[in-house]
């Protein structure tokens, strides 16, 4: 939401452009794993990442969908939140904000990261844990019951379909007027070309995507294997003392997330209009 009211902050045609392209790429993505996790939740009876530790091997063709809507959220191509990143920080970078990119690079980094985090700890279990651990959120735990009924051994198509659906779609965002294809393969149509009144380079959102991704992976990969590089106890100690106001506001409870949000609305309006005065 913060990036997509970035370029709705830019108050330009390009910008509004680029953020509708970005919330049909972002929007998919986060379609598909709401649908995975549904799947997750039919499977193993279970959404709790810290009772789903190297479960997933029954559901193993469900990583490279969820994989590929990690990469959207990343802003990787070929999703359409890559075009949206695009179009918002070329527009950005001609009124002079160039720091947004920066915004969009941390932003992806973190969303994407905690994806890819449950992924390895789902079909990999790289996460090393005790008996009775529960340092990595124990204030977030949730028990959720399946709501489906019948066998839990397979996954129903109505399942599978508005997954692939929903993953596939945010990467082909870019192929547009499906109408001027048949004129000229039906047809045989002269189709003219559009006329592009501006067009964003796409280079430094390939390079923003690259990072943002390789990014991601490093943060995951540290989060899931921190206990073998913090060895010795102080250390580990120290992290989860450093983390642990941060795991306290994550309470799971939706009446906390909407004080907090109405808290972030209200401070970034108050932070506007300093800005703007």
């Amino acid at each position: 939401m913060g990036l997509m009211t970035i370029g709705f902050g830019l108050l330009s045609p390009l910008a509004l452009g680029g953020t509708a392209l970005y919330l049909l790429g972002h929007g998919t993505a986060k379609s598909a794993l709401f649908i995975g996790a549904g799947i997750i939740l039919h499977r193993l009876r279970t959404v709790d990442e810290l009772k789903l530790h190297a479960r997933g091997k029954k559901i193993f063709g469900l990583a490279s969908l969820l994989i590929l809507a990690a990469l959207g959220l990343a802003g990787a191509p070929p999703y359409g939140t890559l075009l949206g990143e695009a179009v918002i920080d070329h527009n950005a970078e001609q009124l002079g904000f160039k720091w947004v990119s920066w915004i969009f690079i941390a932003a992806s980094v973190i969303t994407a990261a905690a994806v890819f985090r449950v992924l390895g700890n789902l079909y990999f279990g790289l996460e090393s844990r005790q008996s009775g651990d529960k340092s990595a959120g124990d204030t977030g735990l949730t028990d959720e019951p399946p709501e489906t009924k019948g066998s839990h051994n397979r996954t129903p198509a109505l399942m599978w379909v508005p997954l692939v659906r929903s993953a596939a779609h945010g990467a082909a965002i870019r192929f547009q007027d499906q109408s001027g294809y048949e004129a000229i393969v039906l047809d045989h149509a002269a189709v003219p070309s559009p006329q592009i009144r501006e067009e964003a380079p796409l280079a430094p959102a390939l390079w923003r995507g690259g990072i943002s991704t390789a990014g991601a992976l490093l943060l995951a990969a540290f989060s899931l294997a921190r206990r073998r590089l913090f060895r010795r106890q102080r250390w580990e100690n120290a992290f989860a003392t450093a983390m642990h106001p941060l795991r306290r506001l994550h309470s799971g409870l939706i009446g906390d997330y909407v004080v907090w949000l109405t808290f972030g609305v209200a401070a970034f309006g108050v932070l506007c209009f300093w800005l703007i005065r």
